[in-house]
């Protein structure tokens, strides 16, 4: 404070506690940027900090951690529980229950210790419903069974649905590590049923981590419709034009848990 007030005179005529109260407010101010810009760093890390030298290789043999479809509207209600990444995420109980009706291998469940913590749904949907996802005319909410379609040897387009992953697992690489080792497993199950290529996916985005999720780490292309989605979401497309480009990908998301595999 002395140089304060030698350098400013006026300063002399603050009394201490108003000085003590701005150094305070400094002080906080200061502490708060710090924070955010640290929130907003892990944000960014979250959803795949794994993509450094290091790999996650916790899981790489653990006999506990497996994944499957879903099998009943029972493991759809303890999906439905989990914490979603905000690429999609809306639809209530019963709608899901008659989406999986209509295709039974539209839920990948990633199940650990007998526990479902987590999924992916991925849908094949009509060419019309597609091209309402790309106008904006609807999103997930009005998404019917009579669009889904049952069988997908002559589909060509696909609805990316929820992608979720149980909170239990807080840490950062813990969660990075299942959420690729699901994402993997996702795309082994779905090219046993996307058959015709060029295959185009479109999906919703509700949240940031759900944006970054699609576009950073699933190669997806943010598209402006003609019509503003009447909820507060953004469309992401994606066409993979051979099982050679989704073997690519595949490959990019191996390298992060250093998976081994065909």
């Amino acid at each position: 404070w002395e140089f304060i007030e030698k350098e400013l005179p006026l300063a002399s005529k603050v009394p201490n506690w108003a000085l003590l109260a701005l150094s305070v407010v400094l002080s906080l101010a200061i502490s708060y940027i710090v924070v955010r810009w640290i929130v907003r760093w892990r944000r960014r890390h979250l959803i795949l900090p794994g993509m450094t030298k290091t790999p996650l290789t916790r899981f790489a043999n653990d006999s506990r951690l497996e994944f499957r479809y879903a099998q009943d509207p029972q493991e759809l209600a303890a999906l439905a529980k989990t914490e979603n990444y905000g690429a999609a995420g809306t639809t209530n109980l019963d709608q899901a229950t008659e989406w999986w009706l209509k295709f039974r291998k539209g839920n990948v469940l990633a199940i650990y210790g007998g526990n479902i913590i987590g999924g992916v749904d991925l849908w094949p949907i009509t060419k019309a419903a597609f091209e309402k996802f790309e106008n904006g005319e609807i999103n997930e909410l009005d998404l019917e069974a009579k669009d889904i379609i049952r069988d997908t040897s002559h589909c060509h387009y696909w609805y990316v649905g929820s992608i979720s992953l149980d909170m239990v697992f807080r840490t950062p690489r813990t969660r990075a590590e299942l959420l690729v080792r699901l994402l993997i497993s996702a795309i082994d199950h779905w090219k046993t049923n996307a058959t015709l290529y060029p295959a185009h996916l479109v999906a919703e985005a509700w949240t940031k981590e759900g944006r970054q999720l699609l576009v950073r780490h699933l190669g997806f292309e943010f598209i402006s419709p003609k019509n503003k989605p009447a909820l507060n979401s953004r469309l992401y497309k994606r066409t993979i034009k051979s099982q050679a480009e989704l073997r690519s990908l595949k490959k990019q998301l191996m390298s992060v848990v250093n998976h081994t595999g065909p």
